[in-house]
């Protein structure tokens, strides 16, 4: 990035994007959280260890700040699926100064080719995040993982699914782009085996979810990418596979925000932050396209919203929703 254009982005980007951390106050925060550690009751230290298992992570270019992955293996005659969630929270209290900053910041902002301004002080997003480091082959991090036994036939959910925080391994060699993995999903090998597996078990729960939602997912949307910081942006489309692979993380987190809203409405009697929209005249429409869907949505003014009471999500299809799966870039989801 050459110095006038580095002025022109901190002068007149950067403050529609938000406020860039400050590297002192970021090291003094870190450094009281860590002081206070043993202190903090919701710092869980037992957790299960699911290192043996392969973990995958499946994320656009360039990213740095990896909030989920997920594991499949064989136990006796079913499969188990684990969606694993980065646990930043192990780190810093709810009354700590980076709860705070978090509560202050609500999301993590990506201005357009240049580096995410975090919600967090980017060490905490480190040591969370579901990535190795790169002087490492491999590494251990916390999450909260949502497990759930698999038919092995029919590919679908079998008994209730659990909520664990455990400890997995994360390395380079199971870290794919969209499109890396639409790659290796076609080679008959372990990795792509597991991919396909769970692709089958994504397409399971998709079918489970009864709305019209789901064409929003299908629609073809040309987006922006930049191969490396020296390149030009180009625009993209996605192939068929790469589409599949994006459908299919997107379902299980759509499992997951399901699941743990759920949880959290059964556990806390009720009182959590929620995710809700009301759509039901869109909900009934048949034949659309997602385009049409899409269109319908913006010129109705539908929205989600966030509540503090459990209510039904039209579009997701879902009875009961909240936002979980991201919580390196959303404070809700922490």
């Amino acid at each position: 990035m050459n110095t006038q254009y580095t002025q022109v982005f901190i002068a007149n980007i950067l403050p529609e994007y938000g406020v860039s951390r400050e590297k002192q106050s970021d090291i003094n925060m870190v450094n009281e959280a860590d002081q206070n550690h043993s202190n903090n009751i919701y710092a869980i230290e037992q957790r299960c260890d699911l290192s043996s298992k392969i973990c995958y992570t499946i994320d656009p270019r360039r990213s740095s700040d990896a909030d989920d992955g997920f594991s499949i293996w064989r136990e006796h005659d079913k499969l188990v699926l684990a969606i694993h969630i980065a646990d930043p929270t192990h780190f810093f209290a709810p009354d700590s100064n980076i709860a705070n900053s978090v509560f202050s910041r609500c999301i993590t902002k990506y201005p357009s080719g240049n580096m995410p301004l975090h919600m967090m002080p980017d060490d905490i997003v480190y040591r969370s995040s579901l990535i190795a480091p790169e002087d490492s082959d491999f590494s251990f991090k916390n999450a909260i993982s949502i497990i759930v036994d698999i038919d092995s036939e029919s590919f679908e959910p079998i008994n209730s699914a659990k909520v664990m925080f455990t400890t997995v391994r994360v390395d380079h060699e199971h870290r794919f782009t969209y499109e890396d993995a639409a790659e290796k999903s076609l080679i008959e090998n372990e990795i792509g085996v597991d991919l396909q597996t769970v692709l089958k078990i994504a397409n399971k729960l998709r079918e489970h979810r009864d709305t019209v939602g789901k064409k929003l997912g299908e629609r073809k949307v040309a987006y922006p990418i930049q191969l490396s910081e020296d390149e030009h942006f180009i625009l993209c489309t996605d192939s068929e596979n790469v589409s599949l692979m994006k459908q299919m993380i997107a379902e299980l987190a759509i499992f997951a925000n399901s699941f743990i809203a759920k949880f959290i409405n059964i556990n806390l009697h009720g009182y959590g932050i929620f995710r809700a929209c009301d759509a039901q005249d869109c909900v009934e429409m048949e034949n659309i396209t997602g385009e049409q869907l899409m269109r319908t949505i913006i010129e109705s003014g539908i929205s989600a919203n966030y509540l503090s009471k459990m209510s039904k999500h039209d579009l997701v299809g879902a009875a009961s929703y909240c936002h979980f799966t991201s919580p390196l870039r959303r404070a809700t989801d922490c």
